[in-house]
C-alpha cells in the first residue's frame, strides 16, 4: 500500500452512509492486487527541474505565504495575550489557516497549539466550565461556528488531538439549527461575519468532520438540512442576487463541505459568477457585479473557493490572483491595519498557502464525478521547491495503480473491476528531495446515486435524509419503504408497511415517516428496515440501499441498545483506512450491518441489539474488508447502554 499523504486541502471525500446495509455480494473475500512500483525515477528528476525564472517565481509565493502565516499567527497570539480570552472570530480564522498551511508543508511549529488554547481553554473558550457562555448573546454561535471550523480543519488535516473539542462543539452548534437547516441568532457584521451563509458553511464544515471523525450518522442529518438551506438560499438568488461576492463563497465553501460535487448545478452557476467577477488587476472586490476595487479579503476569500472547486495552480485566473495578493503584501505580512486585518490576512493567506511543495494540476475528472464508461485523466506537477519532479503516480483506494517517472502522467480509469459505489482517488506527485503533495477525487462507479444516508427521530416521527448525486439528466424517483425488522434475524420480515416516493433531484432530499402504516394505523416503536430505491424513467430499479433503524427517541436509542465503533489505519504511518467494508456479523454468520470507513478511517455501528430474546448476551464479529489488504475479524459482545471500541490495524 502506498503511504497516504494529507497535504490536499478539498473537503472529506464523500462515502455512503454508516448505517447502509449493501448487497451479500460484497461478502466475496478482498482481493490483494499487487501495487504498481515505479524505480529509477531520481535520474530523470533533473530533465523536470523548472527554469531559473520558475524557480524564483515559486519561492515567492511560498515565501510571501509564510511571511502571511507568521504575520497572523504573531498578530493573534499578541492580541490573545493582552486580552487573556476568546475572541469570536480571532483565534477561529487562524486556526483554520494554521491548519491549511501545516497540510501544505509551511513552518507551522508550536504556535498552532498557542492558537488553539485561545479556541478551547482560555477565558470564553469551548472546554471552560462556561464554555462560550461568557460570550454575549449575539456572538454565541460565531464564536462557536468559528471554532469549529478550526476545529474541523485541524482534525481532516493535522491530527486528532482536538477531536473531542471537536465534538462537543458540533453538538453545541447543533442546538442552534432551526427546522428549515438555517440557523438561530446569526451575526451578520462584515466583513468579518456574513451572517446565515457564513455560519451555515462553518456549522456544515464542524458537522461534517464529526461524521467523519466519529462516523455518527446523527451529523449527516444536520448536514443535509444544512445544505437544502443553503440550496433554497441560492435559488432565491436567481430573482434577487447578492450584493456582497463573500456571500457566494461562503454557499459554495458550504455546499462543498456538505459534498456536493464540482460538477453539480449549484456550484457550476456560482463558480461562473466568481470568475466574472474578477478585475482586471487579478484581485477582487467585495462586489458581485459592480467590479469595485480588489480587496485582499474578497480576492484571498475567491481564490480559496475556487482551488476548493477544483481549479489548477496553473490557470491564469489563479496566477492572476495570487499576483496581486503578493503585490498588495505589506513588509510586516500583512494587508492592512484594520479591526478586520486578522479575518482579512486569513482569506488572503488560505488564497496563497493552497500552494503546496509541489503544485499538481489535473484534468479529466472532478470530484463526486461518475466514472461511467471511462474517465481520460492527466496530470502533471511542478516543483515550487526547485528541485525537479521525481514521479507523478496514481492510487486508487489506497493502492498505487501507475505511475510515470517524471512530471506527468495519464491514465484512463476504467469501470471494468470497479465495485459499484465510490472510490478514492489521489494523485501523487513526489520531488527529488522525497517530499510528497497530493490531490484526491472522489469518484463513483455503477449505479450510484444515494449517498450519506442518516436517519432521526423527530416529532414523533422519523427523518431519512440523502444526498442524490445523478446526473441531472438522469429522469428518476426515490421510492422509501419501511418494513418491521425480525426480532430473531434483525432482517426486514418482507412485509412492506409504509411506502412513498418522490421525484429525484440533485442535492439534499429528505423523506418524513410519521410512524404509521399506508392505512393509518400507528405502529409500534422498536426496530425497522427502510428501503431507499432508484427507478428509473423505464420502471426499472437501479440502485436498493437498505437501512436498520429504530423508531424512537435518541435518548430510547441510546439506553436500549449497544453501540460498536472504531477506527482503521494501515500502513508504518498509521494513515486512515479510508472507504473499506465494514461488516457486523451475527452467531449464524448473517451481516446485520454494513458500513464503509469515513474519511478518517472510522467506523460505527448503532442500535445494536445486546442480548436476545431470551436474555442472553448476543456476540457478533466485526468484519472488514479492502481490495489490497487481508481481510481482519474481531469479535465483540456489546453491552446496552455502552460503546464497545474497536480500532484494528489493516496489512
Amino acid at each position: 500500500a502506498t503511504v497516504k499523504t494529507r497535504a490536499d486541502v478539498e473537503p472529506a471525500p464523500v462515502y455512503t452512509a454508516s448505517v447502509v446495509l449493501e448487497s451479500a455480494a460484497s461478502n466475496t473475500p478482498a482481493k490483494k492486487p499487487e501495487a504498481f512500483v515505479l524505480t529509477g525515477c531520481d535520474a530523470k528528476a533533473a530533465d523536470t527541474k523548472p527554469s531559473k525564472t520558475e524557480r524564483e517565481q515559486s519561492a515567492k509565493v511560498r515565501a510571501s505565504a509564510q511571511k502571511s502565516l507568521d504575520f497572523l499567527t504573531r498578530e493573534t497570539i499578541a492580541w490573545q495575550e493582552q486580552y487573556n480570552c476568546m475572541g469570536c472570530h480571532v483565534q477561529g480564522v487562524t486556526g483554520e489557516a494554521l491548519s491549511v498551511g501545516w497540510a501544505n508543508q509551511y513552518d507551522i511549529g508550536e504556535s498552532i497549539h498557542t492558537v488553539f488554547k485561545g479556541n478551547l481553554t482560555i477565558d470564553g473558550g469551548a472546554l471552560t466550565s462556561t464554555g462560550h457562555a461568557s460570550v454575549g448573546g449575539s456572538l454565541r454561535l460565531p464564536s462557536r461556528t468559528y471554532t469549529g471550523a478550526a476545529l474541523a480543519r485541524y482534525d481532516e488535516l493535522v491530527d486528532d488531538k482536538y477531536s473531542d473539542a471537536l465534538l462537543s462543539d458540533a453538538a453545541d452548534i447543533l442546538e442552534y439549527q432551526n427546522a428549515d437547516g438555517s440557523l438561530q441568532n446569526v451575526y451578520d457584521r462584515g466583513p468579518v461575519s456574513m451572517g446565515d451563509t457564513n455560519q451555515t458553511y462553518q456549522a456544515i464544515l464542524t458537522w461534517k468532520q464529526a461524521y467523519a471523525r466519529s462516523a455518527d450518522d446523527r451529523w449527516l442529518t444536520a448536514v443535509a438540512e444544512g445544505e437544502k438551506h443553503l440550496q433554497n438560499v441560492v435559488d432565491g438568488w436567481s430573482s434577487n442576487p447578492p450584493a456582497d461576492i463573500q456571500y457566494v463563497n461562503y454557499a459554495v465553501l458550504g455546499l462543498l463541505a456538505a459534498g456536493v460535487g464540482s460538477g453539480e448545478q449549484y456550484v457550476v452557476s456560482l463558480q461562473e459568477k466568481l470568475l466574472e467577477a474578477q478585475n482586471t488587476d487579478g484581485g477582487w472586490g467585495y462586489s458581485l457585479t459592480a467590479h469595485d476595487a480588489s480587496t485582499p479579503l474578497a480576492t484571498g476569500q475567491t481564490l480559496y473557493t475556487l482551488r476548493m472547486l477544483g481549479l489548477n495552480d496553473n490557470e491564469k485566473v489563479v496566477e492572476n490572483g495570487i499576483e496581486w495578493l503578493m503585490k498588495k503584501q505589506l513588509d510586516d505580512g500583512g494587508w492592512s491595519d484594520s479591526g478586520a486585518g486578522k479575518a482579512e490576512a486569513m482569506w488572503a493567506v488560505l488564497g496563497m498557502v493552497a500552494t503546496d511543495v509541489l503544485s499538481i494540476n489535473v484534468a479529466g475528472v472532478h470530484r463526486g464525478q461518475h466514472v461511467g464508461t471511462g474517465l481520460a485523466i492527466t496530470a502533471n506537477a511542478e516543483d515550487n521547491g526547485g528541485t525537479g519532479v521525481s514521479k507523478v503516480e496514481v492510487v486508487l483506494d489506497d493502492i498505487t495503480v501507475f505511475g510515470e517517472c517524471g512530471d506527468k502522467t495519464t491514465y484512463s480509469l476504467l469501470p471494468d473491476g470497479l465495485a459499484p459505489g465510490p472510490h478514492i482517488l489521489d494523485i501523487v506527485a513526489t520531488n527529488h528531495e522525497g517530499k510528497v503533495a497530493s490531490r484526491q477525487f472522489t469518484v463513483y462507479a455503477g449505479d450510484t446515486y444515494l449517498t450519506q444516508l442518516g436517519t432521526k427521530f423527530e416529532e414523533g416521527g422519523t427523518v431519512f435524509t440523502l444526498r442524490d448525486i445523478a446526473p441531472t439528466d438522469f429522469d428518476h424517483t426515490i421510492e422509501l419503504t419501511v418494513q418491521k425488522s425480525d426480532e430473531m434475524t434483525d432482517q426486514p420480515t418482507g412485509e412492506v408497511l409504509y411506502k412513498k416516493s418522490m421525484d429525484g433531484s440533485q442535492g439534499a432530499l429528505s423523506f418524513f415517516w410519521d410512524g404509521k402504516s399506508s392505512k393509518g394505523e400507528a405502529l409500534d416503536r422498536g426496530d425497522y428496515h427502510a428501503t431507499l430505491t432508484v427507478v428509473d424513467g423505464k420502471g426499472k430499479a437501479r440502485q436498493v440501499q437498505t437501512l436498520p433503524f429504530v423508531h424512537d427517541t435518541f435518548e430510547a436509542q441510546e439506553a436500549n441498545y449497544g453501540q460498536v465503533a472504531g477506527s482503521l489505519q494501515f500502513d508504518a504511518n498509521n494513515a486512515d483506512a479510508a472507504n473499506a467494508i465494514v461488516e457486523l456479523v451475527d452467531e449464524q454468520g448473517q451481516v446485520v450491518q454494513q458500513v464503509r470507513s469515513t474519511g478518517s478511517g472510522s467506523f460505527r455501528f448503532r442500535n445494536v441489539k445486546a442480548s436476545a430474546a431470551k436474555g442472553e448476551q448476543r456476540k457478533y464479529k466485526v468484519r472488514v474488508k479492502k481490495d489490497g489488504f487481508d481481510a481482519q475479524e474481531v469479535d465483540v459482545a456489546p453491552a446496552m447502554g455502552a460503546e464497545s471500541q474497536l480500532d484494528m490495524k489493516l496489512y
